[in-house]
């Protein structure tokens, strides 16, 4: 459990590489997990590195579906430790990215 200082040692355990193309996208899927949940606790430094890691896992893969969640957490990670520069272009992006041509942003009247 996170909550407790034996999960964070676990996570800390985890592999950062596997052998087949699946089982690094497990792991991806494992990292932005983690990374999401980390997000949550506050532990923003920590959330950064796992989610690096779950970048370079799905670099590394033939699964392109996983990237589009990383950058949402990354998004999501940027706007809670204030790195907003670049943010509203990002999430538009990621907006476009899930709704298609059916996302309009709004604007104010």
């Amino acid at each position: 459990m996170l909550g407790d200082d034996a999960g964070w040692q676990a996570v800390a355990e985890l592999p950062t590489q596997a052998d087949t193309p699946a089982a690094r996208w497990e792991l991806a899927r494992g990292y932005s997990n983690i990374s999401q949940v980390t997000l949550a606790w506050g532990r923003y430094g920590q959330a950064r590195i796992l989610l690096q890691v779950a970048m370079e896992l799905v670099d590394s893969t033939t699964y392109p579906l996983m990237l589009p969640t990383v950058r949402i957490i990354e998004a999501y990670l940027n706007y809670c430790t204030g790195a907003w520069s670049g943010l509203a272009a990002t999430a538009a992006e990621l907006a476009v990215g899930f709704f298609g041509s059916r996302y309009e942003r709004a604007t104010p009247a």
